[in-house]
């Protein structure tokens, strides 16, 4: 595997754990917001702002890179047993 590849492998891997980590929150952020209403809306402003500011954009940072590495590691995405990026691209 090529240097380039494993620098994609690398920041693919992190991407996913940093980029989607935090969403495991939200059910967290809205019970506390249930048993506290009166802090309702900062959970709400608190949420809005995981998922604008670091959800959405590392979502189209991780499809990138998945893309680079695909390229970097010369995947044949037509075969049987890598078709299922084809799907996971689209998505």
């Amino acid at each position: 595997m090529s240097p380039l590849a494993v620098i994609f492998l690398i920041l693919h891997a992190l991407g996913a754990v940093i980029v989607f980590g935090p969403t495991f929150m939200f059910p967290v952020i809205a019970n506390q917001a249930r048993q506290s209403p009166q802090n309702g809306h900062f959970a709400a402003v608190l949420s809005e702002w995981i998922e604008t500011k670091v959800v959405i954009p590392g979502a189209i940072i991780q499809g990138i890179t998945g893309v680079a590495l695909i390229i970097t590691i010369g995947l044949d995405v037509t075969s049987a047993q890598w078709r299922y990026l084809i799907i996971a691209i689209v998505l």
